[in-house]
């Protein structure tokens, strides 16, 4: 398959996490294997002998089909960025070009290495070496096209949640699962079963795999298409969603009918200037607030539902 690469370079305004408003529209026109570059980054010591790229100015890259499709998405893109820099002023260069699938998935390879996300959680993709260290768990993926390497502010944010908040013999649900990273991080902390729900059938065949690739039994794990909760009848120890602030609203609406007693609910992808709406929400939908927590412009939220 032939694939679009959409590069957007730019330079960051001084009031919001410019790179990460730019995935979001990346992310919510289904532009997939979202790569963020910062210059004069540098890695974590241990990985060193790790070859990582070093780019000279800040960029957001994703790819998608080269389809009949592919001029809307192309118009798309341009109307939600220009509508983005008259709301968060800055300048931008989007560029296009042609490449084939085997190409972008070698050449993506050198953006991601092993990362310690969490007290005990390291994500390790699957085309890197690492040596285990004590108490370590290893969750290794290959996001291919799907959201979720593990190294987003976000993402990162979730598996500390999950971590702190996972029992054993839980039953997690993972709304907007991409690769399916906290549903295998919940099941290595001792969640019993995770579900995993998303609208982008790749993602799940994509999850899926990762998820065998963990050694998750496949009787412990169940994964399908679809949009938020409207198909689910099952109730859940703990919920978690890492999407935006606007679906994290509506979710939050009917979120309860998948809540067992004293669940705990886990929402991310929220920016700093959202964060009162989607705790008043939550408070008006008689979640108790039970933590908070922030990184790089980006707040995660736990709730309790006790009714």
């Amino acid at each position: 398959m032939k694939w679009i690469e959409a590069k957007v370079t730019f330079t960051p305004d001084l009031s919001e996490t410019t790179e990460d408003l730019i995935a979001n529209i990346f992310d919510e026109l289904g532009i997939k294997g979202v790569i963020i570059e910062q210059p004069n980054w540098d890695k974590e010591v241990d990985w060193a002998d790790h070859d990582i790229h070093q780019p000279n100015l800040n960029s957001v890259t994703g790819f998608f089909p080269n389809s009949e499709q592919a001029i809307q998405l192309k118009d798309a893109l341009n109307y939600r960025l220009e509508q983005l820099k008259r709301e968060h002023p800055f300048t931008f260069q989007l560029e296009y070009k042609i490449i084939d699938e085997a190409n972008w998935a070698e050449s993506w390879k050198s953006y991601f290495f092993p990362q310690k996300i969490s007290k005990f959680i390291v994500v390790k993709p699957t085309w890197c070496d690492y040596t285990q260290q004590p108490n370590d768990i290893v969750v290794e993926i290959d996001p291919g096209m799907a959201f979720g390497t593990g190294t987003h502010a976000t993402t990162m944010l979730c598996v500390q949640m999950i971590e702190k908040y996972v029992k054993a013999g839980d039953r997690l649900l993972d709304i907007g699962t991409g690769s399916g990273i906290l549903m295998i991080a919940a099941a290595k902390l001792g969640a019993a079963q995770v579900h995993g729900v998303d609208i982008d059938p790749m993602a799940i065949t994509i999850a899926e795999n990762n998820l065998v690739l963990n050694k998750i039994p496949k009787d412990c794990f169940y994964l399908w298409v679809g949009d938020m909760i409207r198909p689910i009848s099952m109730q859940y120890d703990i919920v978690v969603a890492n999407i935006l602030h606007e679906p994290i609203l509506i979710l939050l609406k009917s979120i309860k009918t998948v809540l067992c007693k004293n669940a705990i609910v886990i929402v991310s992808g929220i920016i700093q200037d959202k964060k009162e709406l989607i705790l008043n929400e939550m408070k008006h939908q008689h979640l108790d607030i039970i933590d908070l927590c922030e990184e790089q412009e980006w707040v995660a939220i736990s709730a309790r539902f006790g009714i």
